[in-house]
């Protein structure tokens, strides 16, 4: 499971900005190493919306979003219980969604994505730009002390995750919005503040239209839904 654009049907990774690759035969060197082994890739965002979905925290729902803030941004749609993937497996991306153009340079080489505003990557280098050796763990303990620079770029990363959340709702009107990814696991304080500040940025007509959720599987659940597609394609091999 990768983070990025994935060819889910050649086992190709077309394009990941956090890793540096581009149209990488992923399955094709993983099958000289383990030629008696079938592989299959598939974006990790969509491994966990389809684990949520079946398994998890929204598996009540039949039309449901998940959005991974971590070292990376990226979302998946789960449409009548099925996982969206739009033209190329493409569906989703958008951390690379241009929201300021004279904004920070983003690591996909544009100016002003999503992910230079809530990346962890992102974040720290705003909070480095101030105190240099500062970790992710040591910002939010200079919120806490109501460190003026720190209070204004976690409100600030606290808004752009809240815009983002009205963004995938009035575009995909889901039961439920789920967040997930390093960012969601490991900082109890951002949790607390997405829960209490979200709808703020939300239109009146969609406030009550979806519940806001975090994700039950934590780092275990991109390997549940690939498991999951990998056991749907030998079946699917079987009945052929």
């Amino acid at each position: 499971m990768l983070p990025g654009i994935v060819d889910n049907k050649k086992g190709r990774m077309e394009f990941s900005s956090n890793l540096k690759w581009h149209n990488v035969q992923i399955s094709k060197i993983l099958k000289e190493y383990f030629p008696s082994r079938d592989f299959v890739v598939e974006n990790d965002i969509k491994a966990i919306a389809i684990a949520e979905n079946r398994f998890g925290v929204s598996k009540q729902c039949h039309n449901s979003v998940v959005m991974n803030i971590g070292n990376g941004i990226g979302a998946a749609v789960i449409i009548d219980n099925e996982i969206y993937r739009g033209k190329n497996n493409m569906a989703g991306e958008i951390g690379d969604i241009i929201i300021n153009p004279v904004g920070q340079m983003c690591e996909c080489g544009q100016i002003g994505c999503l992910q230079t505003k809530i990346a962890e990557w992102a974040i720290l280098r705003e909070a480095q730009s101030v105190e240099a050796d500062i970790t992710l763990e040591g910002l939010f303990a200079r919120y806490d002390e109501k460190v003026d620079w720190a209070v204004k770029l976690i409100d600030s990363v606290v808004d752009y995750i809240s815009i983002s959340i009205n963004l995938l709702a009035n575009t995909y009107s889901p039961e439920m919005i789920l967040l997930c990814g390093s960012m969601i696991q490991q900082n109890k304080k951002l949790r607390e503040l997405i829960e209490k500040n979200y709808r703020r940025h939300l239109n009146d007509y969609i406030k009550n239209s979806f519940q806001l959720k975090f994700e039950s599987f934590g780092r275990d659940g991109h390997i549940i839904g690939g498991s999951i597609i990998a056991y749907q394609r030998y079946i699917d091999e079987v009945i052929k």
